[in-house]
């Protein structure tokens, strides 16, 4: 038997609800594993809407992954994230 497929996806504060939880759920349909990902995840973020949500682990604990899923967001987010000068996600995104 195969390993499971895995799908990192980074979270952020202000993603878009949809482009998390919608493929999350279609992804477990098809069995595989989705990891919500972020650099810290003991922060509560909010969706794009204000619905409060966790990654389920960190950057740093991140394993290897077959895919990467970058959901949307609000734009000032979006922006905060591309402007960072840590590259945080960035870096994250490139390297995974």
């Amino acid at each position: 038997m195969a390993d499971k497929i895995r799908i990192a996806m980074p979270v952020y504060d202000q993603a878009d609800m949809l482009d998390v939880a919608g493929p999350c759920e279609m992804f477990r349909w098809a069995d595989i594993i989705v990891d919500l990902l972020a650099p810290d995840p003991s922060v509560e973020f909010r969706f794009n809407g204000g619905f409060p949500f966790k990654a389920t682990q960190s950057f740093a604990n991140a394993g290897t992954y077959d895919a990467l899923w970058v959901p949307g967001g609000a734009p000032q987010a979006l922006a905060d994230i591309i402007n960072d000068k840590n590259r945080t996600y960035l870096n994250f995104i490139t390297e995974t």
